[in-house]
């Protein structure tokens, strides 16, 4: 294909620099100079320009002389002479599940895909502690190496890091997840949906919700929390979930214990009409409670408690119990998770101990919703 990928935007650039790596010619357009981008980017066009995609910067209305596929960015407006130019064209049109389908044809191993709208960054890196301590070598995409996760993941297939690793683990946010709704994932944890970026949807929380769900359609394996129930029944009543107890509907703080009662003698502790939770943590001091009870794919009935060395604190308890799900739903045993669980460290900036400030312990968090924010008072 002579493809010109008509914005060199958030969606552009992963777009342009995946198709030239597949074979294709590509020319990536943009009314604005080189130099009107954010150091980073001038950074990463010049690195595609040197792997052979054409810069054509600074154009309002670009040539399409030889061009049979053009990629429209998202945020291109309709008014942009640009897009007049593009629409009024006979070509192909290459579109976001084409690039999706395509990032997937290159990633030749088994992916763990974690999204939602809080805690997708410290379940992501507390799953590959899982794994890395099972022996796996994992690639792992976070936004704790770049905001832009599309880029890092597909920075990681031109460097060919899937063909030396066992298992990818990959942090999907939104737009990443509109960029790559057709990956095929091996287990997919949707952990929560709240209200956020909603002005990149018109307003819609339905829309952004609808984002979100690519995760349930794609995943052999799905998980979730109990917060996504209503979300998720009808596209995956098979849908395993997750709670800590407090947040279990009808919860009683006195009768705790009953709820992993349940749980150990195999009862079901029932979330909704039809409905059950499979994996119920609670927090200890330096430890974590977990009792499980679930069918895997081949119809295996697992089920159980422990109680892990746990160095964490606030919202890294409930992403512990989902972190243990999807190692769970994957095959990982019990003692491993522990493990992993138990060397688990903690992320710069999420609940990040500072010190002692004049006889005030200070910590320093990078939540911005209202949920993440109170999840991190609670603990305070």
């Amino acid at each position: 294909m002579n493809v010109i990928v008509v914005g060199a935007g958030n969606a552009g650039r992963p777009v342009a620099r995946l198709l030239n790596y597949a074979g294709h010619t590509v020319k990536i357009t943009d009314p604005k100079n080189i130099e009107d981008f954010h150091m980073d980017v001038q950074k990463t066009l010049r690195l595609m320009e040197s792997e052979g995609v054409e810069l054509d910067l600074g154009v309002f209305e670009p040539n399409l002389d030889g061009i049979d596929t053009v990629y429209l960015s998202p945020t291109v407006p309709e008014n942009a002479p640009a897009y007049k130019i593009i629409k009024e064209a006979n070509l192909n049109v290459f579109s976001n599940d084409d690039f999706g389908r395509l990032a997937d044809s290159f990633i030749d191993i088994d992916i763990i895909g974690i999204t939602g709208s809080v805690g997708k960054t410290s379940t992501t890196h507390m799953v590959t502690e899982i794994f890395r301590t099972a022996g796996y070598q994992v690639w792992i995409c976070s936004s704790m190496t770049q905001n832009l996760v599309s880029e890092v993941i597909v920075d990681g297939i031109i460097k060919g890091i899937p063909e030396k690793s066992d298992i990818a683990v990959l942090e999907l946010p939104h737009g990443t997840a509109g960029l790559m709704a057709e990956l095929q994932l091996k287990v997919g944890a949707l952990l929560n949906i709240y209200e956020e970026h909603l002005s990149e949807f018109g307003g819609s929380m339905e829309r952004y919700t609808q984002r979100k769900m690519f995760i349930a359609k794609n995943s052999e394996n799905f998980i979730t929390s109990i917060h996504c129930k209503d979300t998720v029944k009808e596209a995956r009543p098979d849908a395993i979930f997750y709670a800590m107890v407090k947040d279990i509907p009808g919860y009683d703080p006195s009768k705790k214990s009953e709820y992993f009662d349940k749980v150990a003698n195999f009862e079901e502790v029932a979330i909704g009409e039809g409905q059950v939770c499979n994996f119920i943590g609670d927090s200890a001091k330096g430890a974590i409670d977990i009792a499980y009870k679930f069918r895997n794919k081949s119809n295996e009935l697992k089920k159980g408690n422990f109680t892990s060395d746990f160095h964490m604190m606030s919202y890294y308890y409930e992403n512990a119990v989902a972190a243990t799900a999807i190692a769970m739903a994957y095959g990982l045993p019990v003692e491993i998770i522990k493990e992993g669980l138990a060397n688990f460290k903690g992320l710069s900036v999420h609940m990040e101990y500072i010190g002692d400030y004049n006889g005030r312990e200070v910590y320093i968090d990078a939540s911005y919703l209202i949920e993440g924010i109170t999840a991190a008072l609670d603990f305070l």
